[in-house]
């Protein structure tokens, strides 16, 4: 799978010489040269920003045509991107209830474009903290095991095929592995 997104931050852009703005059509033609570069035996590519020259590339991926591309970021332009070329979207740190209007409309612009919902994957990433810390916000799969348990059930309910969960504010190596036991046993 390669997962993609078009980046956020100015300063990485600038620390780089890389105009910030046309971050999108830039990441489009790359994606555009990616699949070349996969799928034709000699692969060109001409763009507003980017060209490839005709180039050979061995080995070809495993997956025919290509590898999965999913698509990340919560904006409108990633999910059209992803409508249009991906086999995922990547969410991050929304809520369930932020969630749903998104998946919705992701699945009505799928549907726009002749695709069926099914053949793209959803999915969240969302940061974990030890399950003893204290307060419990909701949907951020803090807490007992039942209000994980919960939580999980939100999001597959607002369309979430897949949580990417982040391990966050552990103090220790040793912290960090009990709550990914406690995890794991409570979702197991």
């Amino acid at each position: 799978m390669l997962a993609v997104g078009v980046g956020w931050l100015r300063e990485e852009f600038d620390a780089l010489g890389v105009p910030f703005g046309g971050r999108g059509r830039r990441t489009d033609e790359y994606l555009a040269i990616c699949r070349a570069l996969w799928t034709e035996d000699v692969a060109s590519y001409e763009g507003t920003i980017t060209r490839l020259p005709p180039v050979r590339s061995l080995p070809k991926p495993r997956q025919k045509p290509h590898p999965p591309i999913w698509v990340a970021g919560n904006s409108a332009a990633a999910r059209m991107r992803a409508v249009r070329i991906g086999q995922g979207w990547h969410a991050i740190d929304l809520s369930p209830e932020e969630l749903t209007p998104l998946v919705e409309d992701l699945r009505r612009s799928l549907r726009a474009a002749g695709r069926r919902p099914e053949e793209l994957t959803v999915s969240l990433r969302k940061g974990i903290l030890p399950l003893a810390r204290a307060p419990q916000p909701p949907h951020a799969l803090y807490g007992p095991p039942e209000a994980i348990r919960a939580d999980v059930a939100a999001y597959a309910a607002a369309g979430c095929d897949y949580l990417v969960l982040t391990l966050r504010q552990a103090r220790s190596a040793a912290a960090l592995e009990r709550t990914l036991e406690q995890v794991v046993e409570t979702l197991g």
